[in-house]
């Protein structure tokens, strides 16, 4: 679109939808490894989300990452070249996995601490991802950034949720027992973080998300198995057979939280119980239950 200098044409929508499907169509069992090839690609991708204003199309997104995962692809030879647009796609990817109608800013930094993959800003919408994370993708096909993606964008839709009033499920009760704990005792995410009903859910849920997106994008051998190996797997291993015993720890992790979860911490002490006295009614998400009934279950 741009050459030396700005000039603008009439970008017509539905020639590049055909020409990405038709590509994709013809392509998607095979690996790119022309980069004019790919650049057209990605070119007539720009222009859609460019004349659209809308996210870019979630069957595209998968087509680059099952790029990604193939061997000898464009983008490992050329990382450099590509970063700033795999960036995009990974963006897109998060944003269309949120599923609420709920508008996220997806990004990413390379001044995460040691240990951190992502974090999710609920107050401004924002999800920020590690740069490394998609180095390790592009070079080593490292699943712990899609991983992180789904996780973090899953919190999104806790969020969504909790700031609506939304508690149709026990899980969201729990979890918003968990956040007026969090905001009376600020050592609670850091002595709880593993059993905190949030983050096994994130957990949970993005292994099973990532397993089925797995099912569908990754490479087949000749036996119809995938064929994909992972910095956290053994090459014999399956990745979606892994993901699913992932899945089963954490509902272990559901079971035996129910059983311990927060009676010691909330009613540790009386300041505990006079901060959920005065702010519980104003944020809790039940209307119809009497105030002695609601003190009870928390307390619970």
């Amino acid at each position: 679109i741009f050459e030396n200098k700005f000039y603008i044409r009439k970008i017509d929508i539905n020639k590049n939808i055909e020409y990405i499907d038709n590509y994709i169509n013809k392509t998607s069992d095979k690996t790119v490894k022309s980069e004019n090839e790919m650049d057209e690609f990605i070119k007539n991708i720009y222009e859609v989300k460019l004349a659209s204003n809308k996210n870019i199309d979630q069957k595209y997104v998968f087509f680059i990452l099952s790029q990604i995962m193939k061997e000898d692809n464009v983008f490992e030879k050329n990382p450099e070249k590509y970063f700033g647009f795999l960036k995009l796609i990974v963006e897109e990817f998060t944003k269309n996995s949120i599923n609420r109608p709920v508008d996220y800013t997806v990004s990413f930094t390379n001044e995460f601490q040691k240990n951190s993959n992502g974090i999710h800003i609920g107050g401004t919408k924002q999800i920020i991802l590690n740069d490394n994370l998609l180095k390790k993708f592009i070079e080593n096909k490292d699943l712990k950034l899609l991983d992180t993606a789904l996780h973090e964008g899953i919190h999104a839709e806790q969020r969504f949720d909790l700031d609506n009033k939304n508690a149709s499920s026990y899980l969201r009760y729990i979890q918003k027992k968990e956040n007026i704990i969090r905001l009376n005792n600020s050592n609670f995410k850091e002595n709880n973080y593993n059993e905190m009903f949030v983050e096994i859910e994130a957990r949970e849920r993005s292994k099973k998300k990532l397993a089925n997106i797995l099912s569908n994008i990754l490479p087949k051998r000749d036996d119809n198995s995938l064929d994909f190996n992972v910095m956290f797997l053994s090459a014999s291993q399956n990745i979606v057979d892994f993901l699913d015993n992932e899945v089963q720890k954490e509902q272990e992790f559901y079971k035996s939280g129910m059983s311990k979860f927060s009676q010691e911490q909330l009613n540790k002490s009386e300041d505990n119980k006079k901060y959920v006295n005065d702010i519980f009614f104003e944020i809790l998400p039940f209307s119809n239950s009497s105030q002695s009934d609601l003190l009870t279950c928390l307390k619970k």
